[in-house]
């Protein structure tokens, strides 16, 4: 695969495919999924729960709110990214925890902050990322 040709900026990671987005009612969502035996959610949707390993689970749209867990900038980054970059952890009401890229690497991010997913269309694929919300 070749490297894109302009820096990926610092909300941009690697394309997610058609198959690990859902659209919703009001815009698009990863595609997750929820055990029906044990209840927990797994991100990407798997067809095994790595859990209990059972094999019945159903799509879960992951999209809205969640709060910030932890994050870090990162100044060192692989070609074509541009610097610094901001990651973070990020807890769902279903308890699931996210790793993403975060919107913005200068903003005065904090843990329990609540942030929102965002799932935008990039080009043949989709990115992901997380951005503040309002309390």
């Amino acid at each position: 695969m070749n490297p894109p040709s302009e820096p990926l900026a610092p909300n941009e990671g690697a394309r997610l495919a058609a198959t690990e987005v859902m659209t919703q009612e009001h815009g698009l969502a990863l595609r997750a999924s929820q055990c029906m035996a044990c209840g927990k959610c797994t991100f990407p949707a798997s067809t095994i729960c790595p859990f209990c390993l059972h094999e019945s689970l159903r799509d879960l749209p992951l999209v809205g709110k969640a709060s910030l867990y932890s994050f870090t900038r990162v100044h060192a980054a692989p070609v074509n990214w541009q610097t610094p970059y901001a990651l973070g952890y990020a807890d769902f009401p279903n308890g699931l925890r996210l790793l993403a890229k975060l919107a913005d690497a200068t903003t005065d991010w904090r843990a329990d902050q609540p942030v929102v997913l965002k799932v935008v269309a990039a080009g043949e694929g989709f990115r992901y990322f997380l951005e503040g919300a309002a309390a």
